[in-house]
């Protein structure tokens, strides 16, 4: 025959309609957690983890949560009154501020538009680089590897309107030629050439000419979102 062990405590006797009108003597009857617990023969700590799991499931809010809250304005005798405080601070541990994020982000921006493009550990370095010459406090781990994290690069590029693109491979003597007084020359010519032959348009040719070009290999680099090549 199996055997049954017979129970030393009063754990796990408590009926779950007397568990019910103690919360309800101290929701509706304004009774507190001990008199409601004495009253109904109720332990006082099961009491109060079953008023503060109703609490947490009636407003969605994790149970650790408020009861870390509530010990934290447990001296405050009209909680109408809190302003501040309810609810988390993480802005204690960004390492930059909103307008100094804002200003890297410009200065990114820039480089990008001056064909200067900084790779992804080009803006990690820099960032270090910002970081401590603004003495600001920053992981052990930006120290060793004197860089910003990849996290932290992530959650930038999240924050604010940077993307990483990687530009068209071009060859030198292109990106060389390419200016203004070249461009201005060649339409001076090309219409000296239609003044003095008069082209009709169905004997206008588009030529394609090969060859082989030596490209430079270029790293991606950020530059703002929405920007055409």
């Amino acid at each position: 025959m199996p055997r049954t062990k017979p129970k030393k405590t009063g754990i796990g006797k408590i009926s779950p309609e007397r568990m019910k009108e103690a919360l309800i003597s101290i929701k509706d009857r304004g009774l507190s957690t001990k008199a409601a617990a004495k009253r109904h023969n109720i332990p006082r700590t099961t009491l109060r983890r079953y008023k503060q799991k109703f609490a947490a499931k009636r407003h969605n809010i994790p149970r650790t949560t408020l009861r870390r809250y509530k010990q934290k304005f447990e001296n405050i005798e009209d909680i109408t009154m809190v302003t501040t405080g309810l609810s988390p601070n993480y802005t204690i541990n960004k390492i930059f501020s909103s307008a100094e994020e804002e200003e890297l982000c410009n200065y990114l921006q820039i480089c990008a538009k001056l064909h200067y493009g900084l790779s992804p550990k080009d803006v990690r370095r820099f960032a270090y680089s910002l970081a401590v010459a603004n003495q600001k406090r920053i992981p052990q781990s930006w120290h060793e590897h004197k860089m910003a994290g990849k996290y932290w690069m992530t959650n930038f590029l999240k924050r604010n309107p940077l993307s990483i693109r990687k530009a068209e491979a071009t060859s030198l003597g292109r990106t060389m030629g390419f200016n203004k007084p070249v461009v201005q020359k060649f339409f001076a010519n090309l219409k000296k050439v239609f003044d003095i032959h008069e082209f009709r348009s169905d004997k206008i040719y588009e030529v394609i000419k090969y060859i082989t070009l030596m490209k430079l290999h270029l790293p991606r680099f950020k530059r703002q979102e929405k920007l055409l090549q």
